[in-house]
């Protein structure tokens, strides 16, 4: 099975896709979001989750697409 183009990329750069913290600091609420690295771009994904959990599935679920290795 042939890799895709973004999956190509992404490893050639050393793609990671793993999971933000992000604190509230007024009310100290914690949410989660999906990140991206490589050695030319950091990305972090607009959407917040309140579970772990669904962060990791975004982040397994993105990592898959894109070939990347997965830090969480």
């Amino acid at each position: 099975m042939s890799k895709d183009i973004q999956q190509i990329i992404s490893s050639a750069v050393g793609g990671k896709v793993g999971i933000s913290l992000i604190r509230d600091p007024a009310s100290g609420d914690v949410r989660y979001s999906v990140c991206y690295e490589s050695r030319a771009l950091f990305w972090q994904s607009k959407h917040r989750f309140q579970e772990i959990e669904h962060a990791q599935a975004a982040a397994l679920a993105l990592g898959d697409f894109l070939g990347a290795r997965i830090t969480i």
